[in-house]
């Protein structure tokens, strides 16, 4: 809970040039760069996976797999994931982080920091646990395998860093 500051937040949120957003609010790339408004209705921007931010998922990453005992074998990050839900309805419906394997890799731990918490709805939620991500600067580590969801944004804005380690794919 709250391993960012609120000045850290904002300067991640501030810092981000959203005039770039991929495909605009209103679209999603799902496959092969099919559009798809059932699945996620949210802006996104990347940034290094060397940048701070991105340093600090692999960080927290690291530790949790240790921690957890899940002992995954993990090689490095993506790039991290700049996300913005708007009170238009921004959403992202049930999904995995797992993706198909490319270069032999597969994602095997997703990092989620909530930017800020002065919106309504966007809750994070599991397919076993509701609204598990809640205060502004946090920092949810789980298993790329898991069920989740950002459900409808009903007022404000709602930001968020992603970042994804990979490893070796599940045998």
């Amino acid at each position: 809970d709250a391993v960012l500051t609120a000045e850290q937040c904002s300067l991640l949120i501030n810092e981000t040039k959203w005039e770039d957003a991929e495909a605009g609010w209103d679209v999603a790339k799902v496959g092969d760069n099919e559009l798809n408004l059932k699945i996620r209705k949210t802006d996104i921007v990347w940034h290094p996976n060397l940048s701070v931010a991105g340093c600090l998922c692999t960080m927290y990453a690291t530790a949790a797999n240790l921690l957890a005992g899940w002992d995954f074998d993990l090689i490095g990050n993506e790039q991290l994931q700049m996300s913005r839900y708007k009170s238009d309805g921004g959403f992202y419906d049930w999904h995995m982080d797992t993706g198909e394997p490319k270069d032999g890799l597969q994602r095997k731990l997703s990092v989620s920091i909530l930017l800020n918490d002065d919106f309504e709805g966007g809750e994070f939620d599991f397919e076993s646990q509701d609204n598990v991500l809640t205060k502004k600067g946090s920092i949810l580590v789980f298993p790329s395998f898991l069920k989740h969801r950002v459900r409808p944004v009903t007022q404000g804005t709602r930001y968020s860093a992603v970042n994804w380690v990979q490893g070796a794919k599940f045998k």
